[in-house]
This record gives structure tokens, C-alpha cells and sequence, in this order.
């Protein structure tokens, strides 16, 4: 037992790290509205100002776990200096949905990189729930699902991105917004798709590369919001998907994107 409790320190060490160097580059890299995290480097073909909606919700999604995982929503960085991660993200999640802010994340349209970060943020608003949303006054709210519900009337790659309207409309019916019935319809077409053994298929490519990276994280997050959703078939995906997971690991680490 001691052995394991060790093993564990050691592990939660890790993750604690982790956690405060991602923190570190997003304080150090976040805009001055803080709707974006603008990260170094290469840019995508998605522009600027999207790439830095997508340094948010990606990274927001971490913070916003620390808090439901009841880690606290104060923190330090690495100067000592406090930092309120619930104040940081309502920041965000307002100013980036707000037409009127110039920090405004803009409207989706057929196949935009926007429509596969917005489970991300419908994430951050679930997991902190009553942190920010149940905090919110009519106005900010109804912003938030009026940019969010932007997915559910464009059109999406017939892959991986069928699942992001399904989580959005998930994460609103938990907050109690009406639920899309067109959401059921996308599912169905990702669920066609289905190669067995925890393998999806990318029409007309053949094997999705994502199977070991969006498939499951999206499966896994749709039975976190919704244990009864199709339940048998989301739990052998994701138990097949582990298990081919865990033979692409070797030696030198493991292959996340495919």
C-alpha cells in the first residue's frame, strides 16, 4: 500500500506540473480581452484570430476540470502571484461571444474551424456551471447560446466533426436550453461509420486518423453528459479504442494523432 500511495504522489506530481506549465503559456500568451490565446509560432490556415479561439477553448477545457475536479478556483503562477481561474474564463466566454466586443469570435459558417471548437467551450460552460453560468445574468447567457447553437445550421465534414453539434446540444439541454432533434440525425451518420474494432472511417479517405484522438475524446465526453446516450455502443468504442491505443504505444511514445 505504501508502494501505491507513493506511485500516486508521483503521478499527481506529474499532472500538477502539467497543469502549471500550460497554465504558465496561456497567462503569458492570453489578449488583452482574454477571448484569445494567441501561442507562438506557425499559424494555421484557419487565420490569426481563429487560431486564437482555439488556444482558448482548448486550454480552457483544462482549467475548467481543475475546478470540477474541486482542485479550487484560485491558483498561483509561477511568480506566486494568485490567479482566479473562474474570473479568467467568464472573461473569455463573454467577451469572445459578445458581437458588440472586438474580441467577438465571429459567426460560423460550412466547414469552420469554429464548429469544432465550440464543444470545447460548451465544455468550460458544463464543467463550471455553477462557477459561471449559473452566475450569468439573461443577457450573457443568451449570447453564449446564440454563438454556440451557430453549429447546428452549417454543414460539417462527414467524419469526426459530426459529433461536435451532438456534444453542443448536450452541454445546452444540461443547462436548460431546448434540445436540436437534428443532432440525433448527425450522430446517426457518425455511428454509419463505425469500422469495429474501435476504428471509425473518414469518407471517402478511408481509416480516420482521429481514431485515437477526437472519436474518443468526443465518445467520452457524450457519456459524461449523457450516461444513458446510446450507452452500450459509445462503451465498447471507447473500451476498443483504449485497447487499440495501447498497442500504437512503443518505446519512443505514442502516436495521438493516428
Amino acid at each position: 500500500p505504501s508502494t501505491i500511495s507513493h506511485a500516486a504522489r508521483q503521478l499527481e506530481a506529474r499532472y500538477d506540473a502539467l497543469f502549471g506549465y500550460f497554465l504558465a503559456g496561456a497567462l503569458r500568451h492570453v489578449d488583452a480581452a482574454g477571448a484569445r490565446i494567441q501561442y507562438p509560432g506557425a499559424g494555421s490556415a484557419n487565420g490569426y484570430r481563429v487560431n486564437g479561439l482555439e488556444g482558448f477553448a482548448r486550454t480552457g477545457v483544462l482549467l475548467a476540470a481543475w475546478i470540477a475536479g474541486g482542485r479550487g478556483t484560485a491558483v498561483k503562477d509561477a511568480a506566486g502571484r494568485p490567479i482566479d481561474l473562474v474570473a479568467f474564463l467568464r472573461r473569455g466566454l463573454e467577451a469572445g461571444t459578445d458581437p458588440a466586443s472586438p474580441d467577438y469570435w465571429g459567426r460560423m459558417h460550412d466547414l469552420d474551424q469554429r464548429i469544432v471548437e465550440a464543444p470545447d467551450i460548451a465544455r468550460i460552460l458544463w464543467l463550471t456551471k455553477g462557477e459561471i453560468w449559473d452566475k450569468l445574468d439573461a443577457s450573457a447567457r443568451q449570447r453564449l447560446v446564440a454563438w454556440l447553437r451557430q453549429v447546428d445550421g452549417v454543414k460539417t465534414y462527414s467524419n469526426n466533426w459530426l459529433l461536435m453539434p451532438v456534444t453542443v446540444d448536450l452541454v445546452l439541454q444540461r443547462l436548460g436550453q431546448p434540445a436540436n432533434p437534428a443532432a440525433a440525425e448527425l450522430y446517426i451518420r457518425f455511428k454509419r461509420h463505425y469500422a469495429g474494432n474501435g476504428w471509425f472511417r473518414d469518407p471517402p479517405e478511408g481509416i480516420d486518423f482521429y481514431n485515437t484522438w477526437s472519436m474518443a475524446y468526443e465518445l467520452f465526453w457524450i457519456s459524461r453528459l449523457d450516461p444513458a446516450f446510446d450507452a452500450p455502443f459509445v462503451a465498447d468504442a471507447l473500451r476498443q479504442s483504449a485497447d487499440l491505443t495501447a498497442h500504437l504505444i512503443a518505446p519512443a511514445g505514442i502516436p495521438i494523432m493516428g
